[in-house]
């Protein structure tokens, strides 16, 4: 069956949005001190991505001196992403 080219839809590049939500994980990594953590609740925005993002930029040689670790306290989920002293 061959493709149908009139069922696309073509728009403007400047229409395409761009990749903010990469740079915005750059910034949240890179403002967590040495020796502290970022704590991320269960129902907070960025609960479910926050880990592959870290995993991703650490396949790439980003970001070794952080760790991603989670616990439940009170039935609550929670994530934190510490960096170690150095």
């Amino acid at each position: 069956m061959p493709i149908d080219k009139t069922k696309f839809v073509y728009i403007d590049i400047d229409k395409v949005p761009d990749v903010r939500r990469r740079a915005l994980w750059d910034e949240i990594f890179d403002s967590i001190d040495p020796g502290k953590a970022l704590v991320v609740r269960e129902g907070e925005k960025g609960f479910h991505s926050i880990r592959p993002a870290l995993r991703d930029r650490q396949k790439k040689g980003l970001y070794k001196d952080y760790y991603v670790t989670s616990r439940k306290d009170k039935g609550l989920k929670m994530i934190y992403v510490a960096r170690k002293r150095t």
